[in-house]
């Protein structure tokens, strides 16, 4: 369904102008969101001493706030052009937040037994020791 939901959003009209016309802007977000985001989640997970299922709650809402910013946005530029930036910028969040879930669950979040990479396998340790 979130596959369907996410070529819809793809097809709408207002949507492709935003990529075609920000789509540095949503790039350079959605790196940033990844490069720096995976950390400062991992720093707060770590130093605010939550389990697993807080992690991943913390994670949830943090989505969902990141979530309804975009979707304020997106209905936005979907009536005026002017939103079109402010869209750019939290698209490229949204996209850089389902990513460190991913990266965060694989290392951080869920450890059941060894990686096929030992690079991954040395890291998954590194970070459940911090």
């Amino acid at each position: 369904m979130y596959v369907l939901a996410v070529y819809a959003l793809a097809r709408q009209r207002w949507m492709r102008r935003v990529i075609a016309e920000h789509g540095r802007v949503a790039l350079w977000t959605y790196l940033g969101g990844v490069l720096l985001g995976t950390q400062l989640i991992f720093v707060v997970v770590t130093v605010g001493s939550f389990g697993r299922g807080g992690a991943f709650q913390f994670h949830a809402v943090v989505g969902l706030v990141v979530g309804a910013a975009f979707a304020a946005s997106a209905v936005g530029s979907a009536l005026d052009e002017r939103f079109d930036p402010a869209t750019a910028v939290t698209g490229g969040l949204a996209a850089a937040l389902g990513t460190n879930l991913l990266v965060l669950s694989a290392l951080v979040y869920f450890q059941y037994g060894p990686y096929v990479l030992p690079a991954a396998d040395w890291l998954a340790d590194l970070l459940a020791s911090a």
